[in-house]
């Protein structure tokens, strides 16, 4: 019997009823019973709509910057601890090492960070925004 001869093989969650025609249409069911429903959409009001977007952006780039400094202070706790354990003073005597390597560790991650500040921005209606205001501020 070849593979494709073999009948679609269903996963023991799914329900016994969808299982008859996930075999039928030859499709497994992506979600079991009981599993997360879909995320609801964002509501906003008509004219906050651009605000609250560029504001959610604008809380991901913190959280970013947050987490890349809260990574680098934890390489730099690790390395200083490993540092003082393998010598007498190594905390003291790596200390510029360690703390380099915690930021440089903090930097990579926080990379990103400049970028998802363009991105918030740069959006159709931010761009209509500076139209209109250099149509006014543009004498002819």
């Amino acid at each position: 019997m070849s593979k494709s001869d073999k009948p679609s093989e269903v996963s023991a969650d799914v329900n016994p009823s969808n299982q008859a025609a996930a075999r039928a249409t030859g499709t497994v069911a992506a979600q079991a019973e009981g599993s997360a429903a879909p995320k609801k959409k964002r509501k906003y009001s008509r004219g906050l709509k651009q605000f609250q977007k560029s504001e959610r952006s604008l809380a991901k780039v913190n959280r970013r910057i947050s987490r890349a400094v809260a990574s680098g202070f934890g390489t730099y706790y690790e390395r200083s601890d490993a540092s003082s354990r393998k010598k007498r003073d190594g905390a003291i005597k790596d200390a510029v090492k360690n703390w380099g390597k915690g930021m440089s560790k903090a930097i990579r991650k926080a990379s990103d960070a400049p970028n998802d500040v363009a991105s918030a921005f740069d959006t159709k209606a931010v761009r209509r925004q500076i139209r209109q205001v250099a149509r006014l501020l543009t004498p002819f």
